[in-house]
């Protein structure tokens, strides 16, 4: 099983952050990998979230 945390963020120290507070995390049953890119196709509803 897996799942997704999808966050714009400006540092790594921001996204371990938003990692440490993962209730999965918190359990130790979950495994984490940071993976950054830039989407270039998105719904216009999520522009917001996008263009920061």
């Amino acid at each position: 099983m897996g799942g997704v945390i999808l966050a714009n963020v400006n540092t790594e120290e921001e996204i371990q952050t938003i990692i440490k507070e993962d209730p999965f995390f918190i359990n130790k049953i979950a495994e984490y990998e940071l993976i950054e890119f830039t989407p270039t196709k998105y719904d216009e509803n999520f522009k917001v979230f996008v263009n920061n």
